[in-house]
């Protein structure tokens, strides 16, 4: 006896997070289910950029990223922290963190989500 098909009450939910790395060009998008994911604060944001970072980079020593004025995800000291850490550590010799203009918020990887 073959089992009947599953039903949901409701869909289920992806996060998205996208880094647009305009050197290869490419936009790297993580999907997230959400049975593991653990929100959207400043911990997902530097994990992703780690996992970015360590898999697509190509071991450049300038980085220069551009942000949104997210307060709990990219304006924190815990991402201040983290990327203090990848220049101590010699990942980097400089990192330079941008954030858009207040009322502007639409950048390149806004670009690619509509894609």
């Amino acid at each position: 006896m073959q089992p009947g098909p599953i039903y949901f009450l409701k869909t289920r939910k992806c996060g998205i997070f996208g880094v647009n790395c305009e050197a290869i060009p490419q936009q790297i998008n993580f999907l997230v289910d959400e049975g593991v994911t653990s929100g959207k604060g400043s911990s997902s944001v530097i994990s992703y950029l780690h996992f970015f970072s360590e898999h697509f980079g190509f071991g450049e020593q300038h980085v220069e990223l551009h942000c949104d004025n997210c307060a709990g995800q990219n304006k924190n000291q815990y991402l201040l922290q983290y990327l203090a850490w990848r220049t101590m550590t010699g990942l980097h010799t400089d990192v330079d963190l941008h954030f858009m203009l207040l009322g502007h918020t639409k950048f390149s990887p806004d670009w690619c989500f509509g894609l």
